[in-house]
């Protein structure tokens, strides 16, 4: 393993894990805002009422956790361009394209 490979795999390691605590820290921020928000209300196991969370923060971070792995094929996408290995830049436009139209068409490939 050369020492561009390795470099590379740090940073798509470094993206992987800021995205995903990223995700983590806006994930736990709607939770917490929820408990002061309608912790001491009481407990209705009967009923779920999924208004009562903080949506937009909760959403973020599902959000956030989606787009981490697209960040990481955008940038092995840059990589392996900047490498001049342009089969691989080919095989990670692919891997994007088919990511793309699943997230805007709701279907897997």
């Amino acid at each position: 393993m050369t020492e561009n490979d390795r470099q590379l795999d740090t940073t798509i390691a470094e993206i992987l894990r800021l995205g995903v605590t990223a995700a983590a820290i806006l994930t736990v921020i709607g939770f917490v805002l929820y408990l002061l928000r309608s912790g001491g209300l009481p407990v209705d196991y009967a009923v779920f009422h999924p208004a009562r969370f903080p949506k937009g923060w909760l959403e973020a971070g599902i959000l956030l956790l989606i787009l981490t792995p697209v960040a990481r094929v955008i940038f092995s996408v840059y990589a392996f361009a900047r490498a001049k290995d342009f089969t691989y830049v080919v095989i990670c436009l692919i891997v994007l394209g088919l990511l793309c139209v699943g997230w805007l068409t709701g279907h897997s490939a």
